[in-house]
């Protein structure tokens, strides 16, 4: 059993320009109250919070923020990992650089030892039930006759046994494939954006396959009705896995990358540009689903995205 130790942290309310501070944004002038007042009660009832994954020094850890001006939570694990991802829930999914994957578990606090894929995972995802995981991966190729190079992506699939291979699903050398891979909640296929196509693969064999739209980093909502994704303008969409809709979401702002579902698939995070005083920043948003309301939650002075970020839900204990 992995245990891991809280601590308090606290923001300075003033932003120096070009630190990487975050500031809890309690209300803005773009702050919706009725929504920040809505995921403040999801935070107090349900253990929601934006994570933020960070592996700096001998270990790795959360960044745990509320939907108010209270100082984040620090989390720390007692091991080093290469890379982690928030997944839907209270799980992370972790690295090595062996390629070893790890799934820990906040309610448990316990870790547990997975496949193994290659070195170079740049993003991982598990199903809802934690039995299935897939990863993206990018690799440099030469190319023939040049003194350049090529990057390829490839995506491996495979169950949660510890030891054991995984295989590849897809390949793509295309610029426009995103790194991001999303189970739907059974566990049954995914997403991917392959080649600028949102494309939906069974998971047993990457003959099984369907476009659905134009556009990059898919995310399949935790109920399985929706998939984000930006489109080739970079705007945000949402597909319809019932009607076969698709809508584009927020006209005119410009995601910096994929959106984030809440574990009840009501809203959206994602992070965009802002030149407010005193620096140019990063700002982390909510968008409300049901009527397109968005706050902002989180402000960084320097350029980021929202690689890191997600939501968990945390054991009330914490």
């Amino acid at each position: 059993m992995r245990r891991y130790t809280t601590r308090l942290r606290y923001f300075t309310l003033l932003l120096v320009c070009c630190s990487a501070t975050w500031l809890v944004v309690a209300q803005t002038s773009d702050s919706d109250s009725t929504l920040l007042a809505e995921l403040k009660g999801k935070a107090n009832s349900e253990g929601w919070k934006i994570a933020e994954w960070q592996n700096r020094g001998a270990t790795g850890y959360l960044n745990l923020f509320p939907f108010s001006a209270a100082p984040r939570t620090k989390l720390e694990l007692n091991r080093k990992y290469n890379t982690g991802w928030v997944q839907p829930g209270g799980r992370l999914l972790l690295t090595w650089e062996n390629g070893q994957l790890f799934r820990y578990d906040l309610e448990s606090q316990n870790e547990s030892a997975g496949p193994v894929t290659d070195a170079g995972v740049v993003f991982g995802a598990l199903s809802a039930d934690g039995r299935r995981v897939a990863v993206s991966l990018v690799r440099s190729l030469s190319r023939p006759g040049t003194d350049g190079s090529r990057l390829k992506h490839v995506f491996y699939i495979g169950d949660w046994i510890e030891g054991n291979g995984m295989r590849s699903l897809v390949e793509s050398d295309s610029l426009l494939t995103s790194r991001t891979v999303s189970w739907d909640r059974d566990g049954r296929n995914l997403v991917v954006g392959i080649g600028g196509r949102v494309t939906i693969y069974g998971g047993s064999t990457s003959n099984e396959r369907r476009v659905v739209a134009e556009g990059s980093e898919p995310m399949w909502s935790p109920d399985g009705r929706s998939i984000s994704f930006l489109t080739p303008s970079k705007d945000a969409a949402i597909y319809d896995t019932v009607t076969g809709i698709t809508r584009t979401i927020m006209p005119g702002r410009k995601p910096l990358a994929r959106l984030e579902w809440s574990p009840d698939s009501k809203y959206l995070l994602f992070s965009e540009k802002s030149f407010s005083p005193p620096c140019a920043s990063t700002r982390v948003a909510v968008l409300r689903v049901a009527d397109g309301i968005t706050s902002t939650v989180l402000e960084q002075c320097l350029g980021w995205t929202n690689e890191a970020l997600g939501w968990i839900i945390v054991p009330r204990r914490q």
